[in-house]
């Protein structure tokens, strides 16, 4: 599929968004305002007391963009060339600042962080849907925090997005300006998964530290906003190693150069393209099977992962219930027959075992 424009085409005939124009004074008075009213969050570490960014201030954001929401809705629905199963193509807001990020080169970064903001909101009320003490997060911040955790270095929650920011347009480069479909959902994905990885670490000491309640949310999934990848481990780095063969897969697709080793005839090459076509979100979650189970035989270290991980693949030493029943449903979903069903899962485990290796040697 080539680079297509359906959503920036939408905001350009519907809303107020637009290469000519974008409310920027309605919107800057608007973020302004609310960050005034908040600025005691703004200026802390974030931990606690985190603003709901509620129904109310949707409303306002979409008035000042323009957007009627359901029409919005109902043609991302009809689009052929927007995923729309993914909530980040759908969310109005989200894409709505997005836009005007990307067309106002002056205004990009306020933009972006205000958006980096409202997602970390949205992901606060998951982890700590009943919410979180005062106690023990001030302990958690004073005793508990990695050395590079952005909250630990940067101390104040404002200018930790506004790190998250920068980082994140210094990888995505002109992309942002250009904003096709694909660089809509990379973005707005990429976003939703550096806001996930910052607060479940948290998340997961504050709940070690509180004995009485341990209630805890776990996002499960790379793709959705509300589901990320599984994997029970404290490693940054291996967090990282996920994060990166997620934005490298959805950015650029199959790596011929690494499935060239695996199926060198090209035999299931076509079943490859469509597993990435139209269900790439198996492949993350097989990653998560298979990690979770090299994890339970070895360790968590980044080193044991990056010397063994690929070898015990090729082994086939990852097994597990929960991998056969991924590739069941791979199959499933692309037509394989029970005969070839056990090849393509041997190209498709090396393939990721060979490029999670390849990326792994950048991270």
């Amino acid at each position: 599929m080539g680079i297509t424009y359906d959503i920036k085409t939408y905001f350009r005939e519907n809303t107020s968004v637009n290469e000519k124009n974008v409310p920027n004074k309605a919107l800057m008075k608007f973020i302004q305002d609310y960050k005034a009213k908040n600025v005691d969050f703004f200026s802390s570490n974030g931990l606690t007391n985190c603003p709901t960014f509620g129904a109310e201030y949707k409303r306002q954001i979409l008035g000042t963009l323009g957007l009627e929401e359901p029409e919005y809705l109902d043609f991302i629905k009809k689009s052929k060339n927007v995923d729309h199963t993914l909530k980040e193509s759908t969310n109005s807001v989200y894409v709505g600042l997005l836009l005007s990020a990307s067309m106002d080169k002056r205004l990009t970064k306020s933009y972006l962080e205000f958006l980096s903001f409202i997602m970390y909101s949205s992901k606060y009320v998951k982890y700590w849907k009943y919410g979180s003490k005062q106690v023990v997060m001030d302990e958690l911040f004073d005793n508990h925090l990695d050395n590079n955790s952005d909250i630990f270095k940067y101390k104040i929650i404002d200018k930790v997005l506004e790190e998250k920011t920068q980082t994140l347009m210094s990888h995505f480069g002109n992309d942002i300006h250009r904003c096709c479909d694909r660089d809509i959902l990379l973005i707005l994905n990429s976003i939703s998964t550096r806001i996930n990885l910052l607060l479940r670490s948290i998340s997961e000491k504050y709940y070690k530290l509180d004995k009485t309640d341990s209630v805890t949310f776990v996002e499960k999934s790379i793709m959705s906003e509300d589901e990320y990848i599984t994997v029970n481990t404290n490693s940054n780095r291996l967090d990282n190693l996920m994060s990166k063969f997620k934005d490298e897969e959805l950015k650029h697709g199959i790596s011929l150069k690494v499935y060239n080793i695996v199926d060198k005839k090209h035999e299931y090459y076509t079943e490859m393209e469509q597993l990435y076509r139209a269900h790439i979100v198996k492949v993350y979650n097989l990653l998560s099977a298979m990690i979770n189970c090299f994890l339970s035989k070895r360790d968590n270290k980044i080193e044991t992962f990056k010397a063994h991980f690929a070898s015990d693949v090729y082994d086939n030493k990852i097994k597990s219930k929960q991998i056969t029943d991924i590739h069941e449903d791979i199959a499933r979903l692309l037509n394989i027959p029970n005969s070839k069903s056990a090849i393509f899962r041997t190209i498709l485990e090396r393939y990721i075992a060979l490029r999670i290796r390849q990326i792994s040697r950048e991270v």
